[in-house]
Protein backbone atom coordinates (compact mmCIF):
# COMPACT_ATOMS: atom_id res chain seq x y z
CA UNK A 1 0.00 0.00 0.00
CA UNK A 2 1.57 3.24 -1.09
CA UNK A 3 0.76 6.76 0.12
CA UNK A 4 2.05 8.67 -2.86
CA UNK A 5 0.23 11.84 -3.98
CA UNK A 6 0.27 10.52 -7.53
CA UNK A 7 -1.82 7.52 -6.56
CA UNK A 8 -5.33 7.90 -8.09
CA UNK A 9 -7.01 6.70 -4.90
CA UNK A 10 -5.22 9.38 -2.87
CA UNK A 11 -6.14 12.04 -5.42
CA UNK A 12 -9.80 11.01 -5.30
CA UNK A 13 -9.72 11.13 -1.48
CA UNK A 14 -8.30 14.67 -1.57
CA UNK A 15 -10.95 15.69 -4.12
CA UNK A 16 -13.67 14.18 -1.92
CA UNK A 17 -12.31 15.93 1.18
CA UNK A 18 -12.07 19.27 -0.67
CA UNK A 19 -15.60 18.89 -2.07
CA UNK A 20 -16.87 18.03 1.40
CA UNK A 21 -15.20 21.13 2.80
CA UNK A 22 -16.77 23.33 0.10
CA UNK A 23 -20.21 21.79 0.70
CA UNK A 24 -19.82 22.24 4.46
CA UNK A 25 -18.87 25.91 3.99
CA UNK A 26 -21.87 26.46 1.68
CA UNK A 27 -24.21 24.84 4.17
CA UNK A 28 -22.81 26.98 7.00
CA UNK A 29 -23.32 30.17 4.95
CA UNK A 30 -26.86 29.14 4.01
CA UNK A 31 -27.67 28.37 7.67
CA UNK A 32 -26.42 31.79 8.73
CA UNK A 33 -28.57 33.42 6.04
CA UNK A 34 -31.57 31.32 7.10
CA UNK A 35 -31.14 32.31 10.74
CA UNK A 36 -30.97 35.99 9.75
CA UNK A 37 -34.10 35.59 7.64
CA UNK A 38 -35.96 33.85 10.47
CA UNK A 39 -35.00 36.59 12.93
CA UNK A 40 -36.29 39.18 10.46
CA UNK A 41 -39.54 37.26 9.92
CA UNK A 42 -40.01 36.85 13.68
CA UNK A 43 -39.50 40.59 14.23
CA UNK A 44 -41.99 41.48 11.50
CA UNK A 45 -44.55 38.94 12.71
CA UNK A 46 -44.28 40.45 16.19
CA UNK A 47 -44.89 43.92 14.73
CA UNK A 48 -47.92 42.65 12.82
CA UNK A 49 -49.23 40.99 15.98
CA UNK A 50 -49.02 44.31 17.83
CA UNK A 51 -50.88 46.06 14.97
CA UNK A 52 -53.56 43.35 14.92
CA UNK A 53 -54.01 43.67 18.69
CA UNK A 54 -54.48 47.42 18.26
CA UNK A 55 -56.96 46.85 15.45
CA UNK A 56 -58.86 44.35 17.56
CA UNK A 57 -58.98 46.87 20.41
CA UNK A 58 -60.33 49.53 18.03
CA UNK A 59 -62.93 47.16 16.65
CA UNK A 60 -64.09 46.23 20.14
CA UNK A 61 -65.29 49.80 20.63
CA UNK A 62 -67.36 49.81 17.41
CA UNK A 63 -70.15 48.10 19.33
CA UNK A 64 -70.62 51.42 21.11
CA UNK A 65 -71.07 53.23 17.78
CA UNK A 66 -74.60 51.90 17.33
CA UNK A 67 -75.67 53.32 20.68
CA UNK A 68 -73.85 56.58 19.95
CA UNK A 69 -75.56 56.88 16.55
CA UNK A 70 -78.94 56.35 18.17
CA UNK A 71 -78.21 58.99 20.82
CA UNK A 72 -77.01 61.46 18.16
CA UNK A 73 -80.20 60.86 16.15
CA UNK A 74 -82.29 61.54 19.27
CA UNK A 75 -80.34 64.74 19.97
CA UNK A 76 -80.84 65.81 16.34
CA UNK A 77 -84.60 65.21 16.61
CA UNK A 78 -84.75 67.17 19.87
CA UNK A 79 -82.77 70.00 18.30
CA UNK A 80 -85.23 70.00 15.39
CA UNK A 81 -88.14 70.40 17.84
CA UNK A 82 -86.35 73.30 19.54
CA UNK A 83 -85.73 74.99 16.20
CA UNK A 84 -89.41 74.58 15.28
CA UNK A 85 -90.57 76.02 18.59
CA UNK A 86 -88.10 78.90 18.53
CA UNK A 87 -88.88 79.80 14.95
CA UNK A 88 -92.62 79.77 15.65
CA UNK A 89 -92.08 82.10 18.60
CA UNK A 90 -90.09 84.54 16.47
CA UNK A 91 -92.92 84.93 13.97
CA UNK A 92 -95.40 86.02 16.64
Amino acid sequence: MSLELNDPVTVFWWIALGSGLVVTACVAVLLVLLIGLLVDVDRNVSAVAVEVDGLAENLRSTVLLEGAASAIADIGAELGHHVTILSSQETR
